[in-house]
């Protein structure tokens, strides 16, 4: 019987696995790989395996420059790798790609793969952000390939010299595990009193023109600026209700000025984190996502495939997310009336709604299904293995 190639799939925090590798896992485990995942400590990593049907480590590693920890991470994931021998290491976000990296050149780790879904030090000044880019450089150095979440991350990472051209690769048009456009983000498939019963849920009218945001609520993803353009909005349509779907956090946190003025507004809806956004993105009549920086926005990709239009930025990583006046519309970064006035022009047009979201949704299914991107991060690994003359699961 042919050996089952051992790979290794790292992040520092287990909600980078349960959200970006879902499904992944067990269809790699499925087509021949011994499947492992590493993460720090936390009860989501042990639903994550017991999710996908796989092995996972708890290694504690902490997203923020902090030394003395990175070394007691490194020389722990130096000893799990040791005592695995596997044949190809998988590290994704700046931290736990850092670590991969260099712990799986000494434990000699045959195949290395380093992942970038973001770039970290895009919206970094001084010392933090040459640190940052630092680390990544030499990840990078170390890395077999370099998998980029989408084009415009790709062409930064080698413009600023942090990874050869020849090492970059973009699997499929982009993204780190696409999307169920078929099952879970599929309007088709929800029952028909959805978004009237998620709108009473939450005390938004039924008439009511809805713009919805899902994700951190943090400064790079713009929350700054929409809570600045929002009664801007609210000033031409008095009816319109914001909804915002995640968490404050206090990593790359939000002003107390912003979060008063959202808290305090009634039209505004903040819901919290919820697990399962896709009925949220059925009460919404619009998407805006008006970020900093991107590595490659799944709400946009979500809001497509539930045939929404986006209104986003032209951010990097945003960019490859949205077709301008095709799937949405894109403004400057930080310009908060150009914001407010494409949000109200959606807001009061049905008819461009229908037709944009219309086309985001047709997008999706053909580009970035998850299927498809399961299956080039399948080739993708036989290609590296074969190349390296490891073991390649046949099927």
């Amino acid at each position: 019987m042919m050996e089952r190639p051992c790979v290794v799939r790292l992040s520092t925090v287990p909600s980078f696995l349960w959200s970006f590798v879902d499904g992944q896992a067990r269809f790699l485990r499925e087509h021949g790989f011994d499947y492992h995942a590493v993460a720090s400590p936390d009860p989501l990593l042990e639903r994550f395996a017991e999710r996908e049907g796989v092995t996972v480590h708890a290694v504690e590693m902490v997203r923020r420059i902090a030394p003395l920890a990175d070394v007691s991470g490194l020389a722990r994931l130096t000893a799990l790798f040791t005592h695995l021998q596997p044949h190809l290491v998988h590290g994704s976000t700046p931290k736990a790609g850092f670590l991969a990296m260099v712990a799986a050149q000494m434990a000699q780790v045959p195949v290395k793969l380093y992942h970038a879904p973001g770039l970290r030090w895009w919206t970094l000044h001084g010392l933090r952000r040459r640190l940052v880019m630092d680390s990544e450089r030499l990840a990078c150095g170390l890395a077999d390939a370099v998998l980029c979440a989408g084009p415009s991350v790709r062409a930064a990472m080698v413009e600023h010299g942090i990874c050869p051209a020849d090492k970059a690769i973009v699997l499929a048009h982009g993204h780190t595990n696409g999307v169920d456009a078929d099952g879970r983000f599929n309007p088709e498939s929800m029952p028909t009193d959805t978004r009237a019963r998620v709108r009473a849920k939450l005390g938004m009218p039924e008439d009511a023109p809805v713009a919805g945001f899902v994700g951190r609520l943090t400064a790079d993803k713009g929350i700054e600026e929409l809570a600045r353009a929002w009664p801007l909005i609210r000033e031409r349509l008095p009816a319109a209700r914001l909804l915002l779907v995640g968490a404050f956090e206090e990593f790359d946190p939000v002003s107390a000025r912003a979060r008063e003025s959202l808290g305090a507004d009634p039209t505004v809806v903040l819901s919290g984190w919820v697990e399962d956004t896709a009925p949220l993105y059925a009460a919404m009549d619009l998407c805006v996502i008006p970020t900093h920086r991107e590595g490659f926005p799944t709400i946009a990709l979500e809001a497509g495939a539930m045939g929404l239009p986006v209104v986003g930025t032209h951010a990097i990583g945003c960019v490859d997310a949205i077709v301008a006046d095709e799937t949405g519309a894109m403004v400057a970064v930080g310009d908060t009336e150009a914001l407010a006035a494409a949000v109200c022009r959606y807001l009061v047009d049905a008819d461009l709604r229908r037709h944009h979201g219309a086309a985001g949704r047709e997008r999706v299914v053909r580009d970035f299904r998850r299927e498809i991107l399961w299956q080039a991060m399948l080739e993708e690994y036989r290609r590296l293995l074969a190349r390296h003359g490891q073991p390649v699961p046949a099927g």
